[in-house]
């Protein structure tokens, strides 16, 4: 009947339906594959230090860690390992866009994956936005101050959160500028971002070793301000968890999957490669920095350059501004990229406006999602300052990857799902489920223990981050109540695949691993499995009997 209200049952349906993928439309997609494992690591690798380095040591150093800055590193770097190993697998199984919210709908259902999905948007618009800010710091620092004195000469400033601010035109203008780099295609993207990699390592080395010849122990040993954890244990952890989304370079790795060529090898390796890459250059540079100079001196707009200054190394204060620039470029170059990919994910599934699921035929790229988020973090760049928008980012960032720590765990021991997802591309007419390549030893403990370390690290963010997170939270659930809920794929997909025999087990079913053999129409004929051979003696039956033996008996009477 038409227009009644749905029972309790009915909505919880609507709430926990899950995401289908046939076997056919696993490998299938709109956007151009063309990423190989070499790329793709550099693209992480890119993606992630440039946040890492110049945007958030500074702050970890000044007001959260003190000299255990590279401590804070350590322990965050720790966690996510943890998490990117969850993500690993999942890409392995699942290699479509969209990474957590792609994961999350194939398992847990479609409100909690909306609810992941909506932060991931929330987490990559904002580390665009803290990134671009940090890269007109940088120019202001080399001008000398002009920039900012222009700037608000020209249009004055205004009170955010109490604070006293200039609207930053140079952080929008460099959002836009990348975002047309995005639209161009993937192959761009990835390209530049890992160029960039390579040159902020070569420059990462340099800043060390200027670092290294001007170091002092007194530094960290600080002994007159609070010793090596000035801020105690809870700055400590505070620093952490700030520090988590400067790992979260693994979710762009993952969120690539439907662009990688071979997937099921790609991303698990260029996941894991880029992890500990990154995190032993964290360290590097956050011990570079600790026996540079006092924590309590370090600018957190500018930390490694105010530092040379101070000591007259002019030369090495300009590489460290260059370095920056360089960096901070790739960082905001695969935010705007990952972006853009979870929302195409989203409303190519109906939970957001189809619009910005229209794949550009010339150059394979989602068009108007990059222009719309990238519009949104240019807008954030130019009216919000970093130490505002780099703790509210953790918040989505730790929510995403303690929910699909969770997801893990109801994939393996809940939906009784087999270990073989995937399908070998490589011959259409012989395809066999191949195993993942990576499965995330000793669970269920350690994505356990990610999660208890993530809500740990949740328990540290101020309570102004946790109320911008609820307003945040209140805009995607009136989002999804009044739009998502109707125009989501899955609630015509639902009835359609109660309709329909099924002809083979896929995401979202309930079947055991036998079923993969039993559902298969066997090739040759007889009982064996799928893909084996009927004996010579087969083929000499009758007409009868040979129809009998190729004719499949699949279960339900199908």
């Amino acid at each position: 009947m038409k227009g009644r209200c749905c029972t309790p049952i009915e909505f919880w349906e609507k709430l926990t339906r899950t995401k289908t993928l046939e076997d056919d439309d696993i490998l299938k997609t709109e956007l151009r594959r063309c990423i190989s494992t070499p790329w793709l690591i550099l693209f992480g690798i890119g993606q992630m230090t440039g946040a890492g380095i110049y945007v958030l040591t500074g702050e970890v150093v000044r007001a959260k860690a003190g000299p255990a800055a590279p401590l804070a590193y350590l322990m965050a770097g720790a966690v996510s390992m943890i998490s990117a190993l969850v993500y690993a697998e999942f890409g392995a199984r699942v290699p479509k866009s969209g990474s957590s919210f792609t994961f999350a709908y194939v398992t847990v259902g479609e409100f909690l994956a909306f609810v992941i999905g909506w932060n991931i948007l929330l987490e990559h618009c904002i580390t665009t936005a803290v990134a671009a800010r940090t890269w007109s710091a940088t120019v202001n620092l080399l001008t000398g101050g002009w920039l900012s004195n222009a700037t608000e000469n020209a249009t004055g400033f205004f009170y955010l959160a109490g604070e006293k601010e200039y609207p930053d035109f140079l952080a929008m203008g460099i959002v836009i500028l990348l975002a047309i780099v995005v639209v161009l295609g993937v192959r761009e993207t990835v390209g530049i971002t890992a160029f960039i990699a390579v040159c902020n390592t070569a420059l990462a080395i340099v800043i060390i070793v200027a670092s290294a010849l001007h170091a002092d122990v007194e530094n960290v040993r600080n002994t007159e301000r609070g010793g090596y954890v000035p801020f105690g244990a809870q700055g400590l952890f505070g620093g952490t968890a700030m520090l988590i989304y400067a790992f979260y370079g693994y979710d762009a790795i993952t969120i690539a999957a439907e662009e990688t060529n071979e997937p099921s090898t790609t991303l698990p390796f260029a996941n894991i490669s880029a992890m500990v890459f990154v995190t032993i250059l964290y360290v590097a540079m956050s011990l570079a920095l600790s026996f540079l100079s006092p924590f309590y001196l370090v600018d957190p707009n500018a930390a490694f350059a105010v530092a040379f200054q101070r000591l007259d190394m002019e030369w090495a204060s300009i590489v460290s501004n260059v370095a920056a620039l360089v960096a901070i470029t790739g960082t905001c170059l695969g935010n705007i990229y990952s972006v853009s990919r979870t929302a195409f994910a989203m409303s190519r599934d109906g939970l957001l406006f189809k619009f910005m699921a229209n794949v550009n035929t010339s150059t394979q790229t989602p068009i108007l999602a990059v222009v719309v988020l990238s519009f949104v973090a240019a807008v954030l760049a130019c009216i919000m300052d970093v130490s505002t928008l780099a703790e509210f980012v953790s918040i989505g960032t730790l929510v995403a990857i303690t929910t699909i720590s969770a997801c893990l765990i109801v994939l393996r021991y809940i939906t009784d799902q087999p270990d073989s997802y995937l399908l070998d591309p490589r011959d259409d007419d012989s395809r066999e489920l191949i195993n993942p390549t990576l499965k995330m030893p000793f669970v269920p403990f350690l994505p356990v223990l990610s999660m208890l370390l993530n809500v740990v690290l949740l328990l540290q963010l101020s309570s102004s981050a946790w109320i911008r997170f609820c307003v945040w939270m209140v805009f995607g659930l009136l989002l999804y109540f009044a739009y998502g809920i109707w125009f989501s794929n899955e609630r015509g997909n639902l009835r359609a695949r109660e309709d329909r025999p099924k002809k083979y087990p896929s995401y979202g079913s309930r079947a055991s691993s036998l079923d993969f053999d039993q559902d298969r129409p066997k090739k040759y004929g007889g009982t064996s499995s799928y893909g084996s051979r009927a004996s010579s003696t087969d083929f000499e039956q009758s007409g009868d009997q040979l129809k009998e033996a190729v004719t499949p008996t699949l279960p339900g009477g199908y």
